[in-house]
C-alpha cells in the first residue's frame, strides 16, 4: 500500500532533521559564535537527539528550535566558543590595511560594508584614497613599508602585542613559510616577535 502525503513528509523530515542541525551547526560557526572543530563533536553528541513534531514537521532539539538550541548547547560548552581574536575583526583590520596601500578593490569592500557616509569619514580620517597609498611608515631601515605588512603595529609603544595581529602573523606563517614572513618582519624593522631589530655597529 502506498503511503499518504503525511506518513512522506514525516519521513523526509526524519531523514533530514540531522542535515538541518547540521546547517544550524553552520549557522552559528559562520556567525562567530562556534569554533568549527566543535561541530563534529555537536553532530556525534546532539544528531540523534533531533525530534520531529508530528504535526507542524518542525524539527527540534531538547524542545527548542534548532538555532535557539545550538546557541544554548554553545553557552554551556565553553570550549565550543572560538578563543583568540574575533574573525570578524581580523577581516575588517585586513580589508583597512589592503584599503591603505591604495586597493582599489579593497576600497569598494569597505564602500559597501560601511556605506557611504562612513566610509568617506573613514577615508578623511585615514589620508587614503583608492589606487593611492596612504601617508607611508617608515621602518628603522628608512625605507618604506607596506601598510599590509602584518608586523607593522604588531607592538605598541608599551611593548603591547596586539592579538588580532599577531593572529594575522600565525596564519601568515602557515601560509607562506617562515622565511617569507621573517622578509616582512625585517621590512618592518622588527624581529618576528614584533621586538625593534638591533641596530649594527
Amino acid at each position: 500500500m502506498a503511503k499518504s502525503t503525511v506518513e512522506l513528509d514525516r519521513e523526509i523530515a526524519d531523514y533530514g532533521k540531522n542535515e538541518l542541525l547540521n546547517q544550524a551547526l553552520d549557522r552559528a560557526v559562520l556567525r562567530g559564535a562556534m569554533r568549527v572543530e566543535a561541530v563534529k563533536d555537536a553532530l556525534d553528541l546532539y544528531g540523534d537527539k533531533c525530534l520531529v513534531d508530528a504535526e507542524t514537521l518542525q524539527i527540534t532539539l531538547n524542545g527548542l528550535p534548532l538555532d535557539e538550541a545550538v546557541t544554548k548547547l554553545i553557552e554551556k560548552r565553553p570550549l565550543w566558543k572560538p578563543s583568540g581574536p574575533d574573525p570578524r575583526a581580523v577581516a575588517q583590520q585586513e580589508l583597512e590595511a589592503a584599503c591603505l596601500s591604495g586597493d582599489v578593490t579593497a576600497h569598494g569592500k569597505l564602500w559597501r560594508s560601511l556605506g557611504q557616509t562612513a566610509y568617506d569619514a573613514w577615508c578623511k580620517d585615514h589620508a587614503a584614497k583608492p589606487g593611492k597609498s596612504a601617508a607611508p611608515n617608515n621602518n628603522d631601515a628608512g625605507g618604506e613599508v607596506d601598510p599590509k605588512n602584518p608586523f607593522v603595529g604588531l607592538r605598541d609603544a608599551a611593548g603591547k602585542v596586539d592579538p588580532i595581529k599577531q593572529a594575522i602573523v600565525a596564519q601568515r606563517i602557515k601560509q607562506d613559510g617562515i622565511a617569507l614572513v621573517s622578509k616582512l618582519a625585517r621590512e618592518a624593522g622588527v624581529t618576528l616577535g614584533g621586538h625593534p631589530l638591533r641596530k649594527a655597529g
